[in-house]
């Protein structure tokens, strides 16, 4: 009797909110619903899924990391620092629009010529075709911010391995997308850096999988942060404080 009259209170109250998703899906199937939209609307999935493009809600260019990698770098001053890419695309263009100092290292011909032609110039993008070419960038040792996020990324982390050990730069930060594909790779940093290693993982752009992106936090430095309050899509905006 006891758990009739708790439907029935629960019937009512949905009736008069109006919550007729509730109503008739029951509460299961509504939060799933939520969750969805707030995936395709809030985040921009719909759009990049839709386009085969890395954009969020507002058409503008992020990266293929995980969401929320991308949380994390929205809150983040990355004004005039140095960012080294393997790989190149719409996260090139997000650094720029963040204010960074970019150096992309592209292999794919076609996709270089786009780039250059409409958003970059020759000293943020290199083309190299040629596996060795690609790997041993000098200019990684400029760098404040390293993304291994494209070709040959077990040679690009040995190289880097190497150029730390050599040179004896040290960067804010370490981004390895897509890790969870590359055990060997992410071992042997965890090995040589001993750094703190942030995991990002779920769903991105473009994608109906899910995966990780993963940071590599440099002890002894530290990033001012752009946003002092957290700031990301579909929370639930609440400040008990």
């Amino acid at each position: 009797m006891t758990i009739l009259k708790s439907k029935i209170h629960y019937i009512i109250r949905d009736i008069r909110e109006r919550n007729f998703i509730r109503l008739f899906l029951g509460r299961a199937l509504e939060v799933i619903l939520k969750n969805a939209l707030i995936l395709a609307k809030e985040y921009g999935q719909f759009n990049s899924a839709k386009s085969f493009n890395c954009v969020d809600k507002n058409n503008k260019p992020i990266p293929w990391y995980t969401y929320s990698a991308i949380d994390y770098l929205n809150n983040l001053d990355l004004g005039g620092k140095k960012v080294f890419e393997y790989g190149s695309g719409n996260s090139s263009l997000y650094y720029l629009r963040k204010g960074a100092e970019i150096t992309c290292i592209e292999d794919e011909e076609n996709w270089f010529n786009i780039l250059k032609t409409k958003y970059l110039n020759e000293e943020q993008i290199k083309l190299c075709t040629n596996k060795s070419d690609y790997v041993e960038r000098i200019e990684i040792n400029m760098s404040d911010i390293v993304v291994i996020d494209g070709s040959y990324r077990p040679a690009c982390t040995k190289y880097l391995i190497s150029q730390m050990q050599d040179k004896n730069f040290s960067p804010y930060f370490i981004i390895f997308d897509n890790s969870d594909w590359f055990p060997n790779s992410i071992k042997a940093l965890d090995k040589f850096l001993n750094w703190h290693r942030i995991d990002f993982c779920g769903f991105g752009p473009i994608n109906d999988y899910t995966w990780v992106t993963s940071f590599y936090m440099n002890p002894k430095k530290k990033l001012e942060r752009e946003n002092k309050n957290i700031i990301l899509n579909g929370n639930y905006n609440c400040n008990l404080e």
